[in-house]
């Protein structure tokens, strides 16, 4: 069974909230847009301890969450020197995004976040429950089961 493809951000703001304008331009549409789709697959282990997937609306503290795991992703693959300034920036801006996670999946926190779960119809709190017009006249003390396993 295929899962639907989450993905909580745009390239767009991927190069707002944690790309340089210079990086954005090098890096290009079509990566910054398969690291946003591994970086949101990614944030989805963590949110399927709290939530059905995929979420059918989220704030903008995942969409930076995952723009910082996408921009660290893209860093390592084009080849930041990990000892330049800039790459331990992205670095650090990764292992919070990473905490972040680990808080959702172990619930310390809770984001209120709408997801697929949704309840169907006839099925209130207590569970579902059947419906019925007769009754059918059974009874623990005067069923009988006809057949070979009876005591007839």
């Amino acid at each position: 069974m295929a899962v639907a493809q989450s993905q909580y951000a745009s390239t767009a703001q991927l190069a707002s909230l944690s790309l340089t304008p210079q990086a954005a331009a090098r890096y290009g549409e079509p990566s910054m847009m398969s690291a946003l789709q591994a970086a949101s697959s990614r944030a989805d282990t963590y949110l399927a301890s709290q939530f059905t997937l995929p979420l059918v609306s989220w704030d903008m503290q995942l969409t930076r969450v995952v723009c910082d795991m996408a921009a660290f992703d893209l860093a390592r693959q084009y080849g930041l020197n990990p000892a330049a300034p800039d790459f331990k920036a992205i670095e650090s801006l990764f292992e919070g995004a990473m905490a972040w996670l680990q808080q959702v999946r172990t619930q310390e926190i809770t984001p209120q976040y709408e997801d697929s779960g949704g309840s169907p119809d006839n099925v209130e709190e207590g569970g579902p429950f059947v419906i019925t017009s007769t009754t059918r006249g059974y009874s623990e003390r005067d069923f009988t089961c006809p057949g070979p396993f009876s005591d007839d």
